[in-house]
């Protein structure tokens, strides 16, 4: 029987690996027992001893492929580029030493998104600020730099909820998954740019709920000639806008309550009342989280193939990933924050159009691709959880989060919104709740929300 030469091995694999992980994203499979599984195993290692003939007939037997897909089919095409072999069956992959862990990492999540060629601003961004370059220049080499650092937090992101389960997963996601607004609030906080806090995370929520929501919501209705009017769980959406709107509740108090008080004190109790609503609304993010992930977890069950989710690295190398990410966000967070006030006055912006425009898309430009992505392709319940999950996860986690971290600064920080931007809010609750409530939609919706 031939051989085939390593390439020749390695692109028989890969293009086995992609026949694969492309069936199993739209079939449902099950791995019917271990001893199946090895021995399909055994099949996929005896690959490069085949020749063309076998390899063809082993093409067509797809029952092999099928049952192996969901949970081997990506580690197959990683196999084809790197070399590295698959033998162990337990939801990672096989051999997953540091350094394979690190040859994933460099040249698959790093290398292998075009996005991260912005990586190389990384030093640049350090040099500007550090030989004091002009704002202007700092702030856009920054502002460049942290897109693809966001992206990867968020790959690291999902690769540690694959090894935490359900409930803890979640929680990562709600912790990491905001990571970036999160250090680019508290690095504002310590420069005593409250107001750029606070339009920064308002920023965020609506560009969530309205762009990225109402961009989801066009790209699934204009599948099938514009007439496409995919459905959703309708039970998440309503979900998330109840705990919006009552964020809203928690805005409006704090302004309102003192007024009948004296005019020096206030002051001192809008505080007050703001962070004890911060820590109402992230005992109720608690709650909601477990309301998700346990006690009604199959009512937001999504409707997919049901497969098993499979790691690419281990959960060590994710959690260092993770610390990495965010050391690295939060020192270059600095130099961006710091530069806000000079960029501001030389591009004759105002500190709100920074704070509502500009700085959400350092957090949210990768994610938001993904929502639209994933809509296109009919997953209307996964677009709606990135969207319009991630807008519930910043008013009720990270704004209250921001006023605790303040508090804990001794800053005076507060859900005081200006009136025009309360009732931009409220207008903006009201649009989203009217679109999501009957659990489908339309393309008309989503450019309806996008022009709002």
């Amino acid at each position: 029987m031939a051989t085939y030469g390593a390439h020749s091995r390695r692109r028989m694999l890969k293009d086995l690996g992609l026949k694969v992980s492309r069936r199993a994203r739209s079939t449902d499979y099950s791995m019917q027992s271990k001893e199946d599984a090895e021995a399909q195993v055994g099949l996929l290692e005896a690959l490069p001893e085949l020749d063309s003939s076998g390899y063809e007939s082993f093409e067509g037997s797809h029952s092999v492929a099928r049952d192996f897909g969901e949970k081997y089919g990506r580690q197959l095409s990683y196999k084809a580029s790197t070399g590295t072999s698959i033998s162990t069956l337990d939801g990672t992959v096989a051999g997953a030493s540091c350094w394979e862990d690190l040859r994933y990492v460099l040249f698959v999540m790093i290398l292998g998104k075009h996005l991260n060629i912005l990586l190389v601003l990384l030093p640049i961004g350090y040099v500007a600020a550090a030989f004091d370059w002009s704002p202007t220049a700092i702030f856009l080499i920054n502002f460049a730099a942290l897109v693809p650092v966001a992206s990867l937090l968020g790959d690291f992101t999902e690769e540690l909820a694959v090894h935490t389960g359900e409930v803890i997963g979640g929680l990562v996601n709600a912790t990491f998954g905001n990571a970036v607004e999160m250090v680019i609030s508290i690095q504002a906080l310590r420069q005593n740019q409250l107001v750029v806090v606070k339009n920064s995370l308002l920023g965020s929520i609506f560009s969530n709920a309205l762009l990225v929501l109402g961009c989801c919501f066009f790209a699934g209705g204009c599948k099938r000639g514009f007439k496409a009017e995919p459905t959703f769980n309708g039970v998440a959406a309503v979900a998330n806008t109840s705990v919006l709107i009552l964020s809203a509740l928690a805005m409006i108090l704090p302004p309102v309550l003192p007024t009948k008080l004296e005019e020096e004190s206030s002051d001192g109790y809008s505080l007050l009342i703001s962070r004890i609503a911060a820590i109402m609304l992230l005992l109720l993010y608690i709650q909601l989280l477990i309301f998700q992930l346990w006690t009604h977890k199959e009512r937001f069950a999504g409707g997919g193939d049901g497969a098993e989710e499979t790691a690419s690295i281990g959960a060590t190398a994710a959690v260092v990933g993770l610390t990495g990410c965010t050391v690295i966000v939060s020192i270059w967070s600095d130099f961006l924050v710091a530069s806000i006030d000079g960029f501001a006055d030389q591009g004759n912006f105002s500190p709100s159009f920074v704070g509502v425009v500009l700085l959400p898309i350092v957090g949210n430009a990768v994610e938001h691709i993904a929502a639209v992505t994933v809509a296109y392709k009919e997953k209307m319940d996964l677009a709606i959880g990135i969207a319009l999950g991630s807008s519930t996860q910043v008013a009720i986690f990270v704004v209250p989060f921001t006023i605790v971290v303040g508090w804990i600064m001794n800053k005076p920080m507060t859900f005081c919104l200006p009136t025009h931007e309360f009732v931009l809010y409220i207008t903006m609750l009201i649009v989203v709740c009217q679109t999501v409530s009957n659990g489908s939609t339309n393309w008309i919706e989503g450019s309806m929300l996008v022009m709002t």
